[in-house]
């Protein structure tokens, strides 16, 4: 299109026989190109216009769809069409790209507007369940699981939030401090009910941060955490003391997964962040491990002062992951285990700055394998063509 050709039918537009829903998206076609040419008249006409009628949603979302130069004026017009529709991800996505290369800002708002809206679909659809004395210990947790089903399929879904990877990356800060409130709030929603005989924070096994095959969402998330302490240092330690009495695993991974990338080079910070809380030194994805936690203390023990190493020390010396209430029958496994989980940490200090007692019970010390193995799908099948195999003897086979 051109400009003279738009001035001339500019007048046409502002009928009344354009406000339905049919004739506004037909108009919208011709808007998308007006917009490159006269981005003024085209939101003055959609704000006068199509704003405040939801059968002109569509219309509102073909016209902007590709904008390129995003401010507060059209995000203002776009936000409450979001509101109102529950589209997509996908189209969302579209969008926060291009608004991510001007207005990084307004992007991170339009994906937090677009979860918000999924979790409160989410939480309309949680089930409702009561407490059963004749309910087994498996039959109670399957029905916990089933009840919190819909707001962690928001989190685990692999098949949603393509290419919003690239968007947290783009954009780590904004990304992180925008969506963290909704973060929050849902790892407390999917994790799981605290126990009284363990020194830990609460899994969820939902998120899965970090895992081959975990979810879009949350590899954005865990990704712009990485990048996120790595570039903006300062606002990261400010997040996590508001973030560090969270009770939820999924929180401290993120966390530490963050301490993880400043550990040599602000080692008070580290330090202070482990030895605030016992819960600290057990950090992982299964809730049973540490190897978040001896992943950090291996990466801070080479920077950390002889007083912060000191600190570090007392900590591990008083931790325990399992204490009492405990049955007689598991007392000295989960005391064993306490001593290995002990070791093992102090194992990820630098060996030749631990006290000579602490070196020496360490030289007859294997550490025991940490975490969950990656497993891979495949078909299993015969090493041996059908024909061969027949022709074989039992002796063979």
């Amino acid at each position: 299109g051109n400009s003279a050709w738009l001035q001339l039918i500019k007048p046409s537009f502002f009928t009344d026989a354009l406000m339905g829903r049919e004739a506004a998206n037909a108009v919208a076609f011709f808007l998308r190109s007006a917009q490159v040419i006269d981005r003024e008249f085209t939101l003055s006409f959609i704000e006068s216009s199509w704003a405040q009628r939801s059968d002109c949603d569509e219309a509102i979302w073909s016209t902007l769809y590709d904008l390129k130069d995003w401010d507060d004026r059209s995000f203002a017009i776009i936000s409450p069409v979001l509101r109102r529709n529950q589209l997509q991800d996908f189209f969302v996505v579209h969008i926060a790209e291009s608004m991510v290369r001007c207005r990084p800002d307004l992007a991170a708002r339009l994906l937090k507007e677009q979860l918000d809206g999924a979790l409160d679909r989410a939480l309309k659809n949680v089930v409702a369940t009561a407490a059963s004395q004749d309910q087994t210990d498996v039959e109670s947790y399957f029905a916990y699981e089933k009840a919190r089903g819909p707001v962690k399929h928001l989190v685990d879904d692999r098949h949603a939030w393509y290419g919003i990877e690239a968007i947290a990356s783009a954009c780590p800060r904004e990304f992180i401090e925008t969506l963290w409130p909704l973060v929050v709030a849902v790892s407390e929603l999917v994790a799981e009910e605290p126990r009284t005989d363990a020194v830990r924070y609460r899994p969820d096994h939902a998120w899965r941060f970090g895992e081959r095959f975990c979810s879009h969402l949350s590899t954005a998330i865990w990704q712009a955490m990485s990048l996120f302490a790595e570039q903006h240092t300062a606002a990261f330690l400010n997040l996590a003391r508001e973030a560090r009495q969270a009770d939820t695993m999924a929180v401290h991974r993120l966390l530490v997964h963050g301490f993880e990338k400043i550990a040599l080079s602000n080692s008070s910070g580290v330090v202070g962040y482990l030895v605030g809380d016992p819960r600290r030194l057990a950090v992982s994805e299964s809730g049973y491990e540490i190897e978040d936690s001896r992943k950090l203390l291996e990466l801070v023990g080479p920077a950390a002062s002889d007083d912060e190493l000191d600190r570090l020390l007392t900590a591990i010396e008083s931790w325990a992951f399992w204490i009492e209430p405990c049955d007689e029958s598991r007392r000295v496994s989960r005391e064993e285990q306490n001593r290995a989980d002990r070791l093992n940490l102090f194992s990820a200090l630098p060996r030749t700055r631990l006290p000579s007692r602490l070196a020496t019970q360490l030289e007859r010390f294997t550490p025991r394998s940490s975490g969950r193995p990656e497993v891979f799908g495949g078909m299993v099948k015969s090493p041996v063509a059908a024909a061969q195999f027949a022709r074989s003897t039992d002796g063979e086979i």
